[in-house]
């Protein structure tokens, strides 16, 4: 039998405790303090909510497994955590933490949060997100009853409020609501002016991307991929693929650091492999490179393979006078969309404000 969390009662827990530490300003307590800080402010925003809805779990109904995530689970005290997340911990999320957890719509649809429990055993990439799986399942598993529960959420919700305040709506309340096309210019130099590890060179390259894509193909779909985790997805080609239905009609690769000819060769292979002949080289200002672009492009020309050089203010400014309607409002609301997307490190968004 499936174990049930009344929701007004979890609603009322979780507003009490945040009212409480908004007044005393508590510090970390709990026996797993540490691990609880590593899952929070970690980048692996489903593990966040994962942690977050089970803590709320355990503390509403002490009978809840929390390492169950559907009340079909086998387990003893399988209750349905995607229903406790949606109904009460996001749109609390919202009114009371200012979105610190993600703003995510339904983090629960995504790939971890579709197993009917935690296990190490869950499919998961290999590296930090592994490890955010097993400090998340070991704190899961510590916790003997309410007062344990009690004491982990209360951890869980300082260290909420130790992140980024990501109300996205706060920002753009600044900007006025027809920017023209050099204000988007200037935000965009001075975004990509702090690589963040070629985070936001890859943003304002989808970004632009997007404006062009939208302009010529109705139907276009550009997804902005996790920098640094090359084929992370079944369906990446570069960092940034941009379709027209199911079709690939464009692909981009982006550095903002030192790159050589094996990193373009490389690109251009991956490029061929997914069946699409042509590419773009997105260079940002900290790219560096030994090579003569041109002899590049007319050896590969040669070989019936089109690769073209683009540095990203020059993308950038094509793609406000082909999108010249674009506001940016309208900019900085693609960047955020990407950033979630792309699972861009808390520190890019933190540097997302203060360019606003």
């Amino acid at each position: 039998m499936k174990t049930t969390v009344n929701l007004e009662k979890a609603s009322k827990i979780l507003r009490d405790q945040v009212k409480l530490f908004k007044e005393k300003n508590w510090s970390p307590s709990s026996p797993h303090k540490g691990l609880i800080e590593d899952v929070i402010l970690g980048n692996h925003l489903t593990y966040r909510y994962i942690l977050f809805t089970a803590l709320l779990a355990k503390t509403a109904n002490p009978s809840v497994n929390p390492l169950a995530l559907q009340a079909g689970s086998k387990l003893g005290g399988a209750y349905d955590a995607r229903s406790l997340c949606h109904k009460v911990v996001l749109p609390l999320e919202r009114e009371l933490l200012d979105g610190r957890l993600g703003r995510s719509n339904e983090p629960f649809l995504n790939k971890p949060a579709r197993f009917k429990e935690l296990s190490i055993h869950n499919a998961v990439r290999r590296g930090r997100d592994q490890e955010t799986l097993k400090n998340l399942i070991s704190i899961l598993n510590g916790l003997r009853n309410k007062s344990d529960a009690l004491k982990a959420l209360n951890d869980a919700i300082y260290f909420v409020f130790q992140r980024g305040n990501y109300d996205i709506d706060d920002l753009l309340s600044r900007p006025p609501e027809s920017a023209k096309i050099d204000d988007i210019i200037s935000f965009g130099r001075k975004f990509i002016a702090t690589s963040c590890e070629g985070e936001t060179c890859a943003l304002i390259a989808g970004t632009a991307l997007y404006l062009i894509a939208t302009a010529y193909h109705k139907d276009a779909n550009v997804l902005v991929h996790p920098v640094n985790q090359s084929g992370a997805s079944s369906r990446e080609v570069l960092d940034i693929d941009v379709y027209s239905g199911e079709n690939l009609v464009w692909t981009a690769e982006v550095k903002d650091k030192a790159f050589a000819r094996q990193d373009v060769d490389h690109a251009i292979s991956k490029a061929i492999k997914a069946k699409v002949c042509s590419l773009i080289f997105i260079t940002g200002p900290h790219a560096t490179h030994q090579m003569n672009i041109p002899d590049v492009e007319a050896e590969w020309a040669a070989k019936g393979v089109s690769i073209h050089f683009m540095d990203i203010i020059s993308l950038l400014k094509f793609a406000t006078i082909i999108k010249k309607e674009a506001s940016l409002e309208d900019f900085i609301k693609i960047i955020f969309s990407f950033s979630k997307s792309a699972r861009t490190n808390d520190k890019v968004f933190k540097h997302l404000k203060s360019c606003l």
